[in-house]
């Protein structure tokens, strides 16, 4: 790591050392790491005997800060988060908010590692089983099924609209073919399932915000946490965290969460969102077919391999849990054709060329 990606601003050691606002007022601080963060810039900061990470929020608005140090705190009470030290949301000198947190060593989450799975499974329990009274604030997540349904269908009337005007090809075929199959799914699953309260749920559920260390697994970054269904947290992290996990071992593991829970309509709901998650950020890809400008066709060129292959998986995802009949060489197919297709800003045709 370079000496300048470790070293924080002028501006943020002046508030650190001279601000009363400073957890570290009258101190001496050294910068020893720059830690990774998607939006915000994360420091390792050392002040005497303090050990803590300092949180810059740059892109988030002012309640996702607030709403990290809340969350952050009850889940630390818990021993899953590191203790939250304080928040600023308007420090002397920054035009950023602030937060500083206690270091905790560790490593990031192995969804390949046996107790890395359990500890994940116990502290994932413990977020989800907090007491509510006194947490009004959401998550940005949907609350229910019958919510994330609701959401799901603006893409569904859009996407289906566009496969009226298509001609019969083998992507629109298959497209219509996964779109009847998932509504029809769907809602008899949604029938079935009952209504649950809402619990606390963390909402960004990703290796790299799981530390694995002596006093067990540790979530960080809680600005998407609030109240939400823990049912669609753990289906996510069936489907992204723990997708290289063999499906015994996958199953193990929401039987380890499922018995530390004591909410017997959580099994049906994670299933229901299994089926959902995908076929909604497949939805999503399937949006990029729809007729554009030629303006945003040539600025989404740069992106279509990527596409391409989140096309793929998603398919690949969908297949799967809607229990479908594709074989595994005709969805790599089916993605090469997408992939052909992206960025048109006419109507498609029958017998468009597969790269």
């Amino acid at each position: 790591m370079d000496d300048h990606q470790a070293s924080l601003t002028a501006d943020v050691v002046t508030y650190l050392q001279d601000s009363s606002q400073s957890p570290l007022y009258g101190k001496t601080v050294e910068s020893v790491q720059a830690l990774s963060g998607d939006q915000n810039a994360l420091w390792r900061v050392l002040s005497g005997e303090q050990d803590v990470v300092l949180k810059m929020f740059l892109d988030a608005g002012q309640a996702r800060g607030r709403r990290q140090f809340n969350n952050q705190e009850a889940a630390a009470s818990r021993g899953v988060a590191p203790q939250p030290i304080s928040f600023e949301r308007y420090p002397t000198g920054l035009s950023r908010q602030i937060m500083l947190y206690h270091w905790d060593s560790g490593i990031l989450l192995d969804p390949l590692a046996t107790e890395h799975r359990r500890q994940l499974a116990f502290a994932l329990a413990e977020v989800h089983s907090q007491d509510t009274v006194g947490h009004a604030r959401l998550s940005p997540h949907p609350v229910s099924p019958d919510y994330q349904w609701n959401l799901m269908q603006g893409s569904h009337r859009q996407v289906n609209s566009w496969l009226t005007s298509q001609s019969p090809d083998e992507l629109t075929v298959a497209l219509r073919h996964v779109l009847s199959a998932s509504q029809s799914q769907v809602k008899a699953e949604l029938e079935e399932t009952s209504p649950a309260l809402p619990a606390l749920v963390h909402g960004d559920v990703y290796p790299e915000h799981c530390l694995v260390g002596k006093q067990g697994l540790r979530f960080v970054d809680w600005e998407l946490a609030g109240l939400g269904d823990p049912a669609r947290e753990v289906a996510h992290v069936l489907i992204h965290v723990l997708r290289g996990v063999p499906d015994l071992a996958r199953q193990s593991w929401q039987d380890q969460y499922l018995e530390l829970m004591s909410e017997p309509s959580l099994s049906g709901r994670i299933r229901l969102y299994e089926m959902m998650l995908p076929v909604a950020a497949f939805m999503d890809l399937l949006l990029h077919l729809l007729p554009t400008s030629g303006q945003f066709a040539s600025e989404q060129a740069g992106a279509n391999t990527l596409l391409h292959l989140a096309f793929e998986q998603c398919l690949a995802d969908v297949n799967r849990t809607l229990d479908l009949d594709f074989e595994s060489g005709e969805v790599t197919h089916l993605a090469h054709i997408y992939h052909s297709r992206l960025g048109f800003p006419v109507p498609l045709f029958t017998g468009a060329n597969t790269p």
